[in-house]
């Protein structure tokens, strides 16, 4: 009687276990928000013995190769200042009911300084092709994403979207970032 009365909670509990449902994650896609746009920024101080000339010259160094034609991204550069300033763009990729794929256009700006950096993104720009068209679009991100924050139910396609440009941006971040430490010894070859 005993060996069948746990049989019978031992499925009791397996069943119960395989209809619970698996909670969705509602939370909606947070952004940075200054002066009404998405703007990143992020200070990398443990840049210990790095001139302010090292950490310009390793930065350009790091959009040369990160965004493979300086020269086209590369809108000022002031070496005095420790300024640069340029465009990059990255493709991303949502999946779902249906994957899209998209290219989301922003402004960089990097200010080396002794010791530490500051990395900006903003000015985020969705370049976008319809079907019905032979002209590439230029959507600013923030209005679309203004909207999808207001909404109190939302596709879950718009959380997919916005997961995308979130993990792509912080990727750029996380590649300078890197870049400045493992090249922070200069190299006197």
């Amino acid at each position: 009687m005993k060996k069948q009365l746990l049989t019978l909670l031992g499925i009791i509990f397996t069943l119960a276990s395989f209809a619970q449902k698996k909670q969705k994650d509602t939370a909606k896609v947070a952004f940075p928000i200054k002066d009404g746009q998405v703007f990143y920024e992020t200070i990398i101080d443990s840049l210990d013995g790095q001139s302010k000339d090292h950490v310009f010259n390793t930065s350009l160094k790091w959009m040369a190769e990160t965004f493979i034609d300086s020269k086209e991204v590369i809108q000022t550069k002031d070496k005095e200042s420790g300024s640069i300033i340029g465009t990059g763009n990255f493709t991303f990729t949502t999946s779902g009911f249906i994957n899209t794929t998209g290219t989301m256009g922003f402004m960089i700006e990097i200010t080396a300084r002794e010791n530490k950096s500051r990395i900006r993104l903003y000015k985020f720009i969705n370049k976008y092709m319809p079907s019905y068209s032979i002209e590439t679009q230029l959507i600013p991100m923030e209005p679309a994403y203004i909207k999808y924050l207001n909404q109190k139910q939302f596709p879950k396609e718009n959380r997919t979207y916005y997961l995308a440009l979130k993990d792509n941006i912080e990727s750029i971040i996380k590649s300078y970032k890197q870049y400045l430490t493992v090249n922070s010894k200069k190299d006197d070859f």
